[in-house]
């Protein structure tokens, strides 16, 4: 089949009050869709808007790749949508070599209406919610000019960055006739959780798919009726290891007389003793993250919560966190990528395993790759394990990357011989703001590595142990004595 476009926007104009609202709503989010999509692909983007009552939108339907959705009032309030794509539906079901239908619609949740008046097909579509986010001309300037950093422009660009990925993926996928794998090697179950955590849930969701895994469910968990353990039941199957967010509320109470947070918990609890308690090769983990800062809102979730803390010990293969969000990301990183290497054929002699190696992260700007290669053969060669950054990517992908990184290494060192004053300035800032990242522990050593002469002394710290490498020529552990030596001591 032909397709001539690679995705439409599908929404209903409305009438009355609020259509002025609701127009400029949907000016803002295409433009900002336009202008992530192209960051993402390289490439100018046109998306086609189709109003719903249009007499070509079954057409218009039907000619494009990817079908984006938009949920709001008015077009819940149509009595046409659903009708709509149910054709819509029925038309697609003979056409071979392309995505499934509920990969193909991309719905935007932009009601605060319940799901239970969404249509058929997208009810238990997971989609991406808008709901919360006002939407405004001042914050896409913000995003283009300065990449804003307030609270409420970072949720609406990541949200929308979310959204362009999952369409760069979709639409190579499309190109190459594939469909997604059912149970891919790696596999994360990151349980559905309270509406306060969505955002922290979506964080972690987005890390995860960075890093390849994919994410389930892939669709919301119905909880009215009595398959939904079935369902959940099914998803664990597929990985090794469950997330589970605990926030301030119960949540939603299932046919069980559980909230679904506690059922997939308690499912998950039950899938883990099952495969620990056999002698299979491969085990399943648990991780369970209550959030720090949260005031339990009722008796119910307050028992939960003391029942998961009193029984986590006499469980196999589960962990419990209670720890700012950044070093939860930190722990799922490390301890899922373990999780995750292959098996070694035969066991390493008892005299060749080490400790735990230290972590240092180098920090550095593009200018001083060469300098930082040099530095990293060093350290690897004294065996430290190297953390660096990276220069690909969103630039909230590549902030969240930098602050994990603080966060989760062990001591810091900054490169700056050709970087400018003000780059080096903001880095010790970051360094200076670790702990406000969430970062506990406190770090081992952090030091600034220069040229002789490059200008940048008079705006270093002299009063917060950090030391000064002012070097030109070969590294050699002469050079380097100042930083190596807070090791030695740390292991004395």
């Amino acid at each position: 089949m032909q397709f001539a476009h690679d995705i439409t926007l599908v929404y209903n104009q409305g009438d009355g009050e609020n259509n002025v609202n609701n127009s400029v709503w949907r000016e803002n989010f295409v433009q900002c869709l336009l202008f992530t999509l192209e960051e993402v692909t390289g490439a100018p983007v046109t998306i086609p808007l189709i109003e719903l009552s249009a007499e070509n939108v079954q057409q218009e339907l039907n000619i494009a790749k990817l079908v984006i959705l938009l949920i709001d009032d008015p077009f819940l309030e149509s009595n046409i949508s659903d009708q709509i794509l149910r054709v819509y539906a029925e038309n697609q079901v003979n056409f071979k070599n392309i995505l499934p239908l509920p990969d193909r619609l991309l719905p935007i949740i932009a009601s605060g209406l319940p799901r239970a008046l969404f249509p058929e097909l997208i009810k238990n579509h997971q989609g991406y919610d808008f709901s919360s986010v006002r939407l405004r001309e001042k914050m896409i300037q913000e995003k283009k000019e300065t990449y804003g950093h307030s609270k409420s422009v970072r949720t609406l660009w990541l949200k929308v960055f979310d959204l362009a990925k999952d369409i760069e993926t979709k639409l190579a996928q499309f190109e190459s006739h594939s469909t997604i794998q059912a149970t891919p090697v790696k596999t994360i179950y990151l349980a559905e959780t309270t509406p306060d955590l969505i955002d922290i849930r979506d964080e972690i969701k987005r890390e995860l798919k960075r890093h390849g895994y994919q994410v389930i469910p892939d669709h919301l968990l119905p909880t009215n009726t009595s398959k939904v353990q079935t369902i959940i039941n099914n998803y664990l199957s597929k990985a090794r290891t469950s997330i589970h967010l605990i926030g301030e509320a119960y949540g939603e109470i299932t046919n069980d007389n559980r909230s679904i947070v506690d059922l997939q918990n308690k499912l998950a609890e039950e899938h883990s003793a099952r495969i620990n308690s056999a002698r299979n090769k491969e085990k399943f983990s648990r991780i369970i993250w209550i959030n720090p800062e949260i005031e339990i809102l009722s008796e119910r979730q307050k028992k939960f919560t003391d029942n998961i803390k009193r029984d986590i010990e006499s469980k196999q293969e589960s962990e419990l966190l209670q720890s700012p969000i950044e070093e939860l990301k930190a722990f799922i990183r490390t301890s899922v990528n373990k999780r995750n290497q292959p098996e070694k054929p035969f066991a390493e002699p008892r005299e060749s395993v080490s400790k735990v190696k230290t972590s240092i992260y180098l920090i550095f700007d593009r200018k001083d790759y060469d300098t930082s290669e040099t530095v990293k053969r060093f350290l690897v060669n004294h065996g430290f394990d190297v953390l660096v950054p990276t220069f690909y990517g969103d630039f909230f992908e590549l902030e969240n990357l930098h602050k994990t990184n603080l966060i989760s290494c062990d001591a810091c060192m900054v490169i700056a011989k050709k970087a400018n004053k003000n780059w080096l300035t903001t880095k010790l800032k970051d360094i200076d703001k670790i702990h406000g990242f969430g970062r506990l522990r406190p770090i081992k050593a952090k030091a600034v590595y220069l040229a002789n002469g490059s200008g940048h002394e008079d705006s270093l710290p002299t009063e917060n142990g950090t030391i000064i490498i002012n070097h030109e020529g070969q590294i050699t552990d002469q050079v380097m004595e100042p930083f190596l030596k807070k090791f030695i001591k740390e292991d004395e």
